[in-house]
């Protein structure tokens, strides 16, 4: 099966991923003015917690993804490591039959795991941050409608990774708008009757049924359903060692980004005012915004990358990174300028409770933020060699980071700012410069010769060349 990328699905991308941001605009306005500062801050507590338990994924979810482009793209068998030289013209069913049947046991087990620690770590933890508020008990019925719909999110889980696996990108993206479409809907009417957190809550779990209901119809196509149903399938054991082999280092990956990008909320609500941590999750959320956006194209053309590798064809893949780099790096730039010097003033017009950070501190996350985004985007890129080498580098710069906001934070006068430069400082030492300089080095290339690459490669598409 040839997986083919189009400016259809980059344009249905793209509209997914402004919905996103449509999303949190259309309702940020009843958002800003129905909760308070201090509600607000709790909700970006509930978004890390939420963050945390997506590490219980421990890299199934990209490693299934990839093993399915690899079936769809006629590979026999599954590797631990590289990719195997058994390949067909056709889809061996039963090897994809029994990726699907590993993943949903996989996904099963891991949402009772999150079940039982939310239901008892996470509340005890959120009681302890709102106990002295007047509404606590609001806000931990919106906690228990939360925890229902990551628990319903997580056990369905795999179905990100089939319709992606198998390049229905624009479908995936159509998908992921309409239950956009009903998160707006459902918050706004939960806000407007001023059910504060709950009609968040209510306004997730909508979002999350959506996407899993519809994702089931589009990938189990009829054909599918009649290749599949006479085949005997049970969870296999060795592909599961073969999938957890590469996915237990992106876990712990997924740690490490944790760590990294939101321990430091975490910190903030146990040595900052809650108000500080809303101008802080604030400020993370719309740079959060920026990095989805910027890295959508590379996202869309994952599967794309994962066939060229199995076909060996280089030179397209050179060209498709390099159009990735140049996109991703300008559209970023673009975003972080309109953030710090636009966005302030429609906060403002909004009569928001809670306003963003200041210039300089907000310059400064966009700066250390664009390199994360570069090193990240290089080591997704690698990971289609079915090979993870920066499992160590990760977890090892997000424990420092913790350990050094930690120590100053509680030894110097730098507050916020401590969470800030031990951030931008660890990943200076390794992490930024390491990936983007092996992704060179495997293409045979430069920086320059990147944007080089890349500034041809969008011209000749502007000009009506086919993707």
């Amino acid at each position: 099966m040839e997986i083919k990328v189009t400016k259809n699905d980059i344009f249905w991308s793209y509209a997914a991923q402004l919905l996103n941001i449509g999303a949190g605009v259309f309702i940020l306005p009843i958002i800003l003015k129905k909760l308070s500062s201090a509600e607000l801050g709790i909700w970006y507590i509930f978004l890390a917690i939420a963050s945390l338990t997506a590490l219980l994924d421990f890299g199934f979810l990209p490693t299934i993804q990839r093993n399915i482009s690899y079936v769809f793209s006629g590979v026999e068998e599954l590797l631990e490591q590289g990719i195997s030289e058994k390949k067909s013209s056709g889809i061996n069913y039963k090897l994809l039959k029994d990726i699907i049947e590993t993943s949903k046991t996989i996904y099963r087990r891991i949402s009772i795991v999150i079940l039982i620690l939310l239901s008892t770590l996470g509340s005890i933890y959120i009681n302890s941050l709102i106990k002295e508020l007047d509404n606590s008990k609001y806000i931990m019925i919106a906690w228990y409608l939360y925890i229902f719909s990551l628990i319903i999110n997580f056990y369905y889980y795999y179905f990100n990774a089939l319709l992606r696996g198998k390049g229905m990108v624009a479908d995936a993206n159509k998908i992921t708008i309409f239950s956009r479409l009903a998160f707006i809907l459902f918050s706004f009417l939960g806000l407007y009757f001023n059910l504060g957190l709950i009609g968040i809550s209510l306004g997730n779990l909508a979002s999350v049924l959506v996407i899993r209901v519809l994702s089931s119809k589009k990938f189990f196509t009829k054909e599918l359903k009649e290749e599949l149903k006479n085949i005997d399938s049970k969870i296999d054991k060795k592909l599961f060692r073969i999938i957890f082999h590469n996915a237990n280092k992106l876990g712990i990956v997924s740690l490490g980004a944790f760590l990294i990008l939101k321990g430091n909320t975490l910190i903030a609500s146990k040595y900052l005012s809650l108000d500080i941590v809303a101008q802080y999750g604030l400020s993370l959320q719309l740079f959060a915004i920026l990095s989805s956006i910027a890295t959508t194209l590379l996202t869309v053309f994952i599967p794309k990358i994962v066939q060229n590798r199995i076909k060996e064809n280089e030179e397209e893949i050179k060209e498709i990174y390099s159009m990735c780099f140049v996109l991703n790096i300008f559209i970023f730039i673009s975003g972080v300028i309109s953030i710090v010097y636009v966005a302030p003033y429609f906060i403002s017009i909004l009569g928001s409770n809670t306003k963003l950070l200041d210039k300089d501190k907000m310059l400064f996350m966009g700066g250390y933020l664009l390199l994360e985004m570069i090193h990240s985007n290089a080591a997704t890129f690698i990971t289609t060699r079915n090979k993870v080498p920066f499992v160590r580098s990760s977890i090892l710069s997000g424990v420092a980071m913790v350990l050094i906001s930690l120590f100053l934070i509680n030894f110097t006068d730098l507050e916020l700012w401590s969470l800030l430069i031990s951030q931008a400082v660890i990943q200076l030492m390794y992490n930024n410069w390491k990936w983007p300089l092996e992704v060179n080095k495997e293409l045979k290339t430069s920086f320059l010769d990147l944007w080089k690459i890349g500034t041809k490669k969008i011209v000749r598409i502007l000009k009506g060349e086919k993707i």
